[in-house]
């Protein structure tokens, strides 16, 4: 019935299909089950959603027309609240049926790259899928106390996760000259790699995307990750404790800092918790010391963390997440993130796992 309604969908922009041209897009579509209001074609634009079009519904069909150099991701929000589709716009005629509260049922035809897409976020769902139960498994084991099964699970996090890598830069190698790669890479690869594979599967991609818009975000990034390369002067930061007394990297010249950067809605990051305090009881005398850098934007949930957990070591917050200035200096992407700094202040190891954190802190802290 979906593919019938999709078909009758096209027929309908028949007369508008007649007088498309090559080097434009025709957008058309219908929201399910409303008839009128106001639909908006937008685009990310540094990180935030900006209008860039806009039409009135008529008998619950829409047309957008326009062009494109080189596809990119668009999304239609319904009356300025709901995004309603996600997809590749490209200069050929697009359909789309969606519906006014949802963005997972929207359903787009007409175009080679959304083909193409799809069928990468359907796999890639699929990892998701396993993530999300393992993060909830180790909620609930983090919660009744199971903490032998918490590491076991998190191990098995950490594979899955190489494993959705190992994907994606297929996907990329195989697909090198598509629109999609770039993005994919930029908010899908991003928080899964460090700096130097980064670059490599940047570097996997066709030169005819150069003028990408997502070609030239990966670019500036990969420059600004090498500035915390490891080896490299970590970079100065101040921020405010729970007390409002100021913070700075440079107190703790001379020790081995792991500045771990946290929040208390993330599940990784609470599961981590039981070992973290394990670590700095082993060391802390001998000239180790964590810094927490909390990216909460709730300062109220911070401090509730900071209540039932009673962290041993200093911890900071900046409200502004991952948007923050020290998350942007130290090109945070996901969390937990971990950087060790050695006792001269250089970077030693960027995402460092607890386990090889340990290794490290017995071999050098004797």
């Amino acid at each position: 019935m979906k593919k019938l309604l999709l078909c009758l969908l096209i027929l309908w922009i028949g007369s508008a299909c007649a007088r498309h041209e090559g080097d434009t897009y025709q957008i058309t579509g219908e929201v399910v089950g409303v008839q009128q209001g106001k639909i908006y074609l937008q685009k990310a634009i540094n990180g935030t959603l900006k209008n860039i079009d806009s039409t009135q519904l008529e008998n619950g069909h829409f047309l957008f027309k326009g062009r494109v150099r080189i596809p990119e991701v668009y999304y239609l929000n319904y009356e300025g609240k709901n995004c309603i589709a996600q997809f590749f716009a490209e200069n050929s005629l697009i359909a789309i049926r969606s519906y006014p509260d949802s963005l997972a049922k929207a359903e787009v035809s007409g175009s080679d790259t959304n083909k193409l897409f799809c069928s990468f976020q359907e796999d890639f769902n699929k990892y998701t899928a396993r993530i999300n139960v393992l993060e909830q498994e180790i909620a609930i084991m983090t919660m009744t106390g199971q903490q032998s099964s918490v590491m076991k699970n998190l191990v098995a996090l950490e594979e899955t996760n190489r494993e959705l890598k190992r994907f994606i830069i297929d996907f990329v190698r195989n697909n090198s000259n598509s629109a999609i790669s770039p993005f994919v890479i930029l908010w899908k690869l991003l928080p899964l790699v460090e700096a130097k594979e980064l670059e490599e599967t940047v570097a996997l991609l066709s030169p005819d995307l150069k003028e990408s818009t997502y070609v030239k975000q990966l670019n500036r990034i990969v420059k600004q990750q090498h500035s915390i390369d490891v080896g490299k002067h970590a970079p100065k930061f101040e921020l405010n404790d729970q007390k409002g007394a100021p913070i700075k990297l440079s107190d703790y010249k001379g020790e081995y800092v792991l500045i771990y950067f946290w929040a208390s809605w993330n599940l990784s990051c609470k599961a981590e918790l039981v070992k973290l305090h394990e670590l700095y009881k082993k060391y802390h005398q001998k000239g180790f010391e964590i810094v927490g850098i909390s990216l909460d934007q709730c300062k109220e949930d911070w401090l509730n963390e900071l209540r039932q957990d009673n962290h041993q070591w200093k911890d900071v917050l900046d409200v502004n997440g991952l948007q923050s200035q020290v998350a942007k200096t130290y090109q945070v992407h996901k969390l937990p993130e971990r950087f060790l700094i050695d006792r001269g202040g250089k970077i030693l190891n960027r995402n460092i796992s607890l386990t090889e954190l340990n290794q490290v802190l017995s071999s050098r802290l004797k």
